[in-house]
């Protein structure tokens, strides 16, 4: 794994981590449906400049050879 995998593999662990302890410890569903929202919309944006940085950094590497 090079270090890009582990980058999207320890922040989507994270992610999860988070989603499910606040899943188990929903009280107020309100603010929690709110909150799980914010996460879902954060794990979206952090997958996608995960990814086109990855991509672009393979598609250099690629150009450079």
């Amino acid at each position: 794994m090079n270090e890009m995998d582990d980058h999207c593999q320890t922040a989507a662990d994270s992610f999860m981590i988070l989603f499910n302890l606040l899943i188990k410890m929903k009280t107020d569903v309100e603010i929690t449906q709110y909150v799980i929202d914010e996460i879902k919309s954060a794990l979206k944006d952090e997958v996608r400049v995960v990814y086109y940085t990855y991509t672009a950094r393979a598609n250099k590497s690629k150009n450079d050879a």
